[in-house]
């Protein structure tokens, strides 16, 4: 596991493991070997497998706040928590934002490290939470229009692995914002009734 260190112990009589000190990081692979010669305590031989390989993809995006197929704002920013610390410059290349009714790709922008500490003392989240970034897309998105976010190939993490392949990311931009009024009213087109109340109705919760 390169530098990787970490702890083998017998559970039982025939289960051997071993536990890493830290998860792997983007691009991180291990080998496991068993020795030549080694064999069971009454001499047997060791048959089947006799080396293990796994590893760490390029960089990817744990978790994404707001959660992916879920309603967002015209101008939404999204909290990425990534798998590894990002070069900043191939986020900006490889990431972008997609719209019904946009024919073109709208790069993502990193936001300011004060925007992405507000965002995420709004989820009740650290201001040191490491790998995070804040991202948002470059141009407002069009109300009520599908989107999705694409974390696209490319994206490399600091240690130089890159992402493989493509991963998008789901969600429906809100509708837009309306009001209507009603009243009573003694004939469809008279004047409202002075004696009724009047109603105003949103399509969203009013601030």
């Amino acid at each position: 596991c390169g530098e990787l260190k970490g702890r083998g112990r017998w559970g039982d009589a025939r289960s051997w493991s071993y536990t890493l000190e830290r998860p792997l990081q983007a691009g991180e692979r291990c080998d496991f070997r068993l020795k030549p010669g080694l064999t069971a305590i009454n001499g047997e031989a060791i048959s089947g497998e006799s080396s293990y390989a796994f590893f760490a993809p390029g960089p990817w995006p744990r978790s994404i706040t707001p959660r992916p197929g879920g309603p967002v704002e015209e101008d939404q920013a999204f909290l990425i928590d990534a798998s590894a610390a990002l070069k900043n410059d191939s986020v900006e290349r490889n990431v972008w934002c997609e719209a019904d009714g946009v024919g073109h790709r709208m790069p993502a922008r990193i936001l300011p490290d004060a925007v992405r500490n507000d965002m995420l003392a709004a989820v009740n989240r650290g201001a040191n939470a490491a790998n995070v970034l804040a991202i948002a897309c470059g141009e407002r998105l069009p109300a009520g229009a599908k989107m999705r976010l694409v974390w696209g190939q490319g994206v490399e993490a600091l240690n130089g692995a890159r992402t493989s392949r493509a991963e998008r990311f789901s969600y429906t931009v809100r509708e837009p914002f309306r009001a209507t009024f009603s009243c009573e009213r003694e004939k469809p087109n008279a004047p409202c009734s002075p004696l009724s109340d009047l109603q105003v109705e949103f399509s969203a919760p009013v601030d």
